[in-house]
């Protein structure tokens, strides 16, 4: 199981654009990452070093590097 510390949370928190022209915001509460996409905010939850998954949506996010990440990939939940 992967997890994040506070600190690590913090430092992901930021605007990322996204190539179909969207734009994710990530934000954190203690030691977890929350994304607003399309005006819906969903916790996310980490599978893996980079990747968190969105918890209700199961949609996958991989990050360049965590916590200081400057790119970030969506994914929409597998079918």
């Amino acid at each position: 199981m992967y997890r994040l510390t506070a600190d690590d949370a913090r430092h992901m928190r930021r605007s990322f654009d996204l190539s179909d022209g969207r734009t994710l915001v990530v934000t954190s509460e203690r030691s977890r990452l929350y994304a607003e996409l399309d005006g819906k905010t969903e916790e996310l939850v980490p599978v893996a070093a980079n990747t968190f998954v969105a918890r209700d949506s199961h949609t996958r996010l991989t990050f360049n590097n965590v916590p200081y990440a400057d790119e970030v990939v969506v994914a929409p939940a597998a079918q």
